[in-house]
């Protein structure tokens, strides 16, 4: 059993805007259900298809004394993603689709 796991964040996103790429981006991956449990700020989704399973969790907080003052109080979505699969290559493969679908559509604004 292969596994990965990656985090990212994304300034000046709130949690709403950030599931809603996340699930697109889900979707597009093919995964033809998403367990979805709420957190207090956040939220755990979990995906399965034939060849990989996916735990995405988000927590939506806000930029603090780290991020630059125009910015400070706005909000960030940290993003955790942990993922397995019978076949590595496979696994690499998804990951990175859905790293490069969440940078697109982010650029884009969510939409």
């Amino acid at each position: 059993m292969a596994t990965a796991s990656f985090s990212e964040t994304y300034n000046l996103f709130g949690f709403q805007e950030m599931l809603a790429i996340i699930k697109e981006c889900i979707l597009k991956l093919g995964a033809p259900k998403i367990d979805t449990f709420s957190l207090e700020k956040g939220a755990i989704l979990e995906i399965s298809r034939k060849d990989v399973s996916m735990r995405i969790t988000l927590r939506e907080e806000k930029i603090g004394k780290e991020g630059i003052v125009p910015l400070r109080g706005q909000p960030k979505v940290r993003i955790e993603i942990a993922a397995s699969s019978d076949n590595g290559e496979i696994l690499a493969n998804s990951i990175e689709e859905f790293k490069h679908c969440l940078f697109i559509r982010a650029a884009r604004g969510g939409g």
